[in-house]
């Protein structure tokens, strides 16, 4: 049996990553060279953190004598031995004082907590877990810099640089962590003039609010999409609160719809496909008005009822893809049917295959592959399906490179609706609990999907996707750098990384009886920003408990 990893007594790290509760051990520079007159000290008081940061840029910490929650945020990798560390002979350490020395509950509770937010869902070992990723952000840029750029009018684009440099850690992809960037266009200094011209934009265009009455130009037309397809642009025309209650009237009725579906499937008998027209039509009206809002009801929803669900979801990235890119409302329906009804035909696979969690046998694969087939048969059993709905069914599992079923299309010969659906099917796979795989932060998902990019996945599409639901979409768990736990209910134009949230946790990942509402981009003090993505379930967090009625 594999003997536990001990705690480092030594960490190198950033003094960005400093917290409160750690022990401070040593400094890039002599202590005489510091206001610090004692040499080791446990970090408490925020004026010496702030002190830190402007005297020095890397400390050396003690982990075990540091508190428990100022270590969360560290990968668990740097926290620990390796077993290489295990075999070089050390010195011992000094003695540590008895006023910092955890006791060894406290010691064996700090191996629990981060085991548990490593693992991303309670229970889970934290070697079957997807790698964390999490979000730096560097020092603000000088404020006379910004306001020169802007008086003189030159070197704007300098000027309208994000406030914090926002990377990934471990680093990504570089077209990921550039993305990253994208997100946090402009500086705190400035943020308010695009928030007054964004609010006159608006309020200009309130008498056409949500109407789709604006032709995309030529130039911004995608190359991937078809050129003789109208383009259109959508504005909300609800906010996410008042658009809930359509969305999850709505939602529930599709659930109702499928649920007949599925029941009349597996009596064996013919599949009825202009019932599902007058639901796919309602979640297209709600996606059109406020995408949010189905978003919002589609994580909340029970994950028992896998049936359908999954298609629900897959209909919902969709359809907020197609809006995104301006597809007409015809189209948007296309779009919505095709994810609603893409894997009808897993309902004919032997239960034991789709929860077995071991790999595949041979034979076990080419059976699951049929289940395209199998929805393609059953869906035209009464009339043939509609052209490119058909084909975005049928082609939802090829990849560009080729190695995707059961026709192992390449590139181009994969239609837009049948690369649009391999994007939604794919991340709506990775964010819910599986038997044979782990269940994927939202933020680790879109990691994957520009992972897949250009080899297996639709590159521009991809990008599209994520701008369209964004890196923390509606309905995700996150951690703050300050610890609390939170899911994102809405998102701020200009800065898309500081969201309306809901904070369901205090920072000890305590659940609160009373979770409040917080906007990141409105907060002057204290100021929070998010660390990462956290995978449905973690810290025991129930969906259903925070859903709005």
């Amino acid at each position: 049996m594999t003997a536990p990893q001990k705690l480092r007594n030594s960490l190198r790290i950033s003094v960005r990553d400093l917290r409160p509760g750690m022990f401070i051990d040593q400094l890039d520079r002599p202590w005489s060279e510091t206001p610090f007159l004692i040499q080791g000290f446990l970090l408490s008081d925020p004026a010496h953190l702030a002190t830190l940061r402007s005297v020095v840029s890397e400390v050396v910490i003690d982990p075990m004598r540091s508190s428990s929650e100022s270590l969360l945020h560290l990968p668990w990798e740097s926290l620990h031995e390796s077993q290489a560390d295990v075999a070089v002979q050390r010195q011992p350490a000094a003695p540590a004082s008895a006023a910092f020395l955890p006791t060894v509950p406290e010691r064996l509770s700090l191996l629990a907590r981060i085991r548990r937010v490593l693992s991303g869902a309670p229970g889970n070992d934290a070697a079957s877990q997807p790698e964390q990723y999490y979000l730096r952000y560097a020092d603000q840029p000088a404020p006379e810099r910004v306001h020169r750029a802007l008086a003189n009018n030159t070197d704007r684009d300098s000027g309208f640089k994000a406030a914090h440099t926002v990377t990934v850690t471990p680093p990504s992809t570089k077209q990921f962590s550039a993305f990253i960037v994208s997100l946090y266009p402009t500086d705190h200094g400035i943020s308010a003039i695009f928030n007054g011209l964004m609010a006159r934009l608006r309020g200009s265009a309130k008498a056409g609010l949500g109407k789709p009455t604006m032709l995309l130009s030529p130039r911004q037309r995608p190359d991937f999409l078809p050129a003789n397809m109208p383009l259109v642009v959508y504005h909300d025309q609800a906010t996410l609160a008042e658009e809930t209650v359509r969305a999850k009237a709505a939602f529930e009725q599709a659930g109702l719809v499928l649920e007949k579906l599925v029941t009349d499937l597996q009596a064996d008998l013919p599949v009825n496909i202009e019932e599902v027209k007058p639901i796919v039509d309602a979640l297209v009206d709600s996606v059109v008005s406020n995408p949010a809002a189905l978003m919002w009801s589609a994580r909340m929803r029970d994950e028992s009822k896998k049936t359908y669900l999954h298609g629900l979801r897959v209909a919902i990235y969709m359809m907020t893809l197609g809006r995104h890119l301006g597809f007409p409302k015809e189209q948007l329906s296309e779009l919505g049917s095709i994810g609603l009804l893409l894997d009808i035909g897993m309902l004919k696979m032997p239960p034991g295959l789709l929860e077995k969690a071991g790999e595949l046998t041979a034979a076990e694969s080419a059976l699951l592959i049929k289940h395209v087939a199998f929805s393609i048969e059953a869906l035209q059993q009464s009339a043939p399906l509609p052209r490119f709905v058909a084909r975005g069914i049928l082609e939802h599992h090829e990849r560009i490179d080729g190695s995707g079923y059961p026709q192992g299309l390449v590139g181009t010969d994969i239609s837009v609706y049948g690369r649009m659906a391999a994007i939604a099917d794919t991340f709506a796979a990775m964010t819910t609990a599986r038997a044979y795989d782990v269940t994927h932060s939202a933020f680790d998902a879109m990691k994957e999907l520009f992972r897949d990019a250009e080899t297996k996945l639709h590159a521009p599409l991809v990008e599209q996707f994520v701008q369209a639901i964004s890196i923390f979409p509606v309905g995700s768990l996150i951690e703050l750098t300050s610890g609390e736990a939170a899911i994102v209910l809405e998102h701020n134009g200009v800065r898309r990384l500081e969201p309306k949230i809901l904070v369901l946790t205090d920072s000890e990942k305590e659940l609160l009886a009373h979770p409040y509402t917080l906007d990141l981009m409105n907060l002057q003090r204290d100021r929070k920003t998010i660390l990462r993505g956290l995978a449905d379930g973690s810290y025991g967090i129930d969906y259903n408990d925070y859903y709005l009625n």
